[in-house]
């Protein structure tokens, strides 16, 4: 994760017609290590986005807030082949991100609170989105967010970088849902 409003990570594009709408989509095209795990293979394609949730704490203040993610995930592959997992996950922290960069993803384990959700697939069906969503309960200390969109060959030999190109992701939203604390009245008999 490197900035707030930009994608980041491992190597990734954004396509034209591919998208779900017939527009613009981001494609996973190869995995690399992580430069504070140098010893690991690169099996995933991560792609970060920091969003800023200050702006949101006057609203998030109201009652109860869950940060919502969710995303389109596709295989385009015409026919089956080695799995691939989409994983979508959402991490929350207090203060800046300065050392994200530098330490991730040593620094997870720092999150005030995370969630993740996946998707499977064989290919085969070049068609078919798969929605995949995650939530978490917004602490009242949050400051930001890291988005981590994942494609995962689980099969990929130790030492080698696997290669992606037709696995897409789309429609990627993040919504606050506020819930209000509601007055609580005590009934006697």
């Amino acid at each position: 994760p490197s900035g707030f409003g930009q994608w980041s990570g491992d190597k990734a594009e954004v396509v034209s017609g591919k998208a779900m709408d017939g527009k613009q989509a981001l494609r996973f095209v190869q995995a690399e290590r992580e430069p504070a795990l140098p010893n690991y293979g690169a099996a995933s394609c991560d792609v970060y986005q920091l969003v800023d949730l200050r702006p949101l704490k006057a609203d998030a203040a109201l009652g109860d807030a869950t940060l919502e993610l969710s995303v389109q995930f596709r295989d385009a592959r015409e026919a089956a082949g080695e799995p691939v997992k989409f994983i979508g996950r959402l991490y929350v922290f207090s203060g800046t991100p300065a050392s994200l960069p530098v330490e991730w993803p040593l620094n997870q384990k720092e999150a005030l609170a995370a969630g993740s959700g996946s998707s499977d697939s064989l290919g085969g069906s070049p068609q078919s989105w798969q929605k995949v969503t995650t939530r978490v309960l917004l602490p009242e200390q949050a400051d930001f967010a890291v988005v981590h969109l994942v494609a995962y060959k689980p099969k990929t030999p130790a030492g080698t970088g696997a290669a992606f190109g037709e696995q897409f992701a789309d429609d990627v939203r993040l919504t606050l849902k506020t819930q209000p604390v509601l007055p609580v009245r005590l009934a006697q008999r």
